[in-house]
């Protein structure tokens, strides 16, 4: 029971996010450009800490040529395409990519997802790798191979049957799936030429009418996740709100939800979940919140200060937020959002963006040229997951290599002024 859940909760991050080798490098020019009010961060190896200042020499150790802090996660991103191709099945058609190196499946649909969300993350952050328009066509022909038409879905060799997830359980899951292969293929410039059933998204659409939405979310209100029924109640809306589109019609379905997310966050933290949540749980859950309706659909944001707080209250001396990818570009997602809403603590969250860089660091890999996933325990191996290595670090994998970048898109909008994601308008 305990792998099933994990496997469960790895799953919905992997659907979190949603998109030849070249010794040819890539670097961003946005990341080398710095306006002349910036305050160049540096990282000093001694201290395992970082410092402000044109100066490269460490005032507190006396190291001298500290590197800045943009410039090693540019040195990462420059290479980062590299691990992809050395996890791609080489005799097949672009598009087949296994997990990690030690992963006994010899492909995975998920993997060749993650790899494909990586290209477009790459590209967004300005390291565009180098796919010819052909292998890009060619990556989408090989999803749309694995497409069912009898199901309407793109499922994977995961053993999730073998875990007891079956039924609607399964079919939900790998329908979030599929509609994501679409997002990522679309963003990638190649739209795949598959649907998924109107009536297969309706059977799921858990928001159908107001009590059924009000009866789903009060059944949250307790739950010590807000990461994970945040995620939930963002899909589920923007499910119903695309129903409602299709049908060309309106209901209070998007008030409703409105109302109770705003009756429902603490004035104090600024966060969701009971008291016992964990810390990390609720901003992460901010953060899904907050990018999954608050602005998608254009509300204010409320108790700014506080969520500020609590977020920096969670970063730990090291520069973590916490052990893994998804928990340090969560936390930084949500200071970006609300830096660009008032001054409070601005040069706090500067320090705690750079300070952040640490903790990228730790999950690189040189010899791979690829990120981990987490320390001191091993993740999930029943379907080829990465294994732990001994010194108690993960190897690298996939999924890390389409998540740990976006710490540095968060990082990178916090020390440069970015705006990736403009604010909507209000509704």
């Amino acid at each position: 029971m305990k792998i099933r859940k994990l496997l469960l909760s790895v799953i919905i991050v992997l659907l979190a996010i949603g998109g030849a080798i070249s010794c040819k490098r890539h670097t961003s020019k946005k990341l080398q450009e710095k306006e002349e009010s910036q305050i160049i961060y540096r990282i000093c190896d001694s201290c395992q800490d970082v410092f402000a200042g044109e100066d490269p020499t460490c005032p507190e150790c006396g190291q001298e040529q500290c590197p800045e802090v943009l410039e090693e996660m540019n040195r990462l991103l420059t290479g980062l395409w590299d691990y992809a191709e050395s996890m791609r099945v080489q005799d097949r058609p672009y598009g087949y990519f296994r997990w990690s190196r030690s992963a006994y499946d010899e492909y995975s649909t998920m993997a060749s997802y993650m790899a494909l969300n990586g290209y477009n993350l790459l590209s967004r952050l300005g390291y565009p790798p180098p796919l010819s328009q052909n292998q890009l066509e060619e990556w989408r022909e090989t999803a749309e191979s694995w497409y069912n038409p009898e199901t309407g879905l793109i499922e994977d060799s995961l053993p999730l049957k073998r875990l007891g997830i079956s039924g609607s359980e399964y079919e939900s899951i790998f329908l979030l799936y599929t509609q994501r292969w679409l997002t990522i293929l679309r963003t990638a410039g190649v739209p795949g030429d598959f649907v998924v059933p109107k009536n297969l998204i309706q059977k799921y659409d858990v928001f159908a009418d107001v009590d059924q939405a009000r009866a789903w979310l009060d059944s949250m209100k307790n739950v010590p996740n807000p990461w994970g029924w945040g995620s939930h109640a963002a899909r589920n809306l923007s499910r119903h709100q695309k129903i409602l589109a299709d049908q060309g019609r309106e209901d209070g379905v998007l008030d409703f939800v409105h109302q109770w997310i705003d009756e429902n966050q603490n004035p104090e933290t600024g966060l969701w979940g009971p008291p016992e949540t964990p810390l990390h749980d609720a901003v992460a859950g901010h953060f899904k919140i907050v990018k999954g309706m608050y602005l998608i659909y254009g509300w204010p944001i409320h108790y700014i200060e506080r969520t500020i707080d609590s977020a920096l209250r969670l970063q730990d001396s090291t520069g973590s937020f916490g052990p893994g990818p998804c928990e340090n570009f969560d936390a930084l997602y949500s200071l970006y959002v609300l830096k660009r809403e008032t001054d409070y603590r601005s040069d706090d969250i500067d320090r705690a963006a750079a300070l952040n860089a640490l903790e990228v660091l730790r999950y690189w890999h040189e010899d791979e040229s690829g990120f981990s996933f987490n320390r001191d325990s091993a993740l999930l191996t029943v379907g080829g997951w990465p294994q732990l290595m001994p010194e108690g670090i993960n190897e690298a994998d996939i999924y890390s290599m389409a998540h740990w970048p976006m710490a540095v898109v968060y990082m990178r909008a916090i020390l440069l002024g970015e705006d990736p994601e403009p604010k909507p308008d209000a509704r």
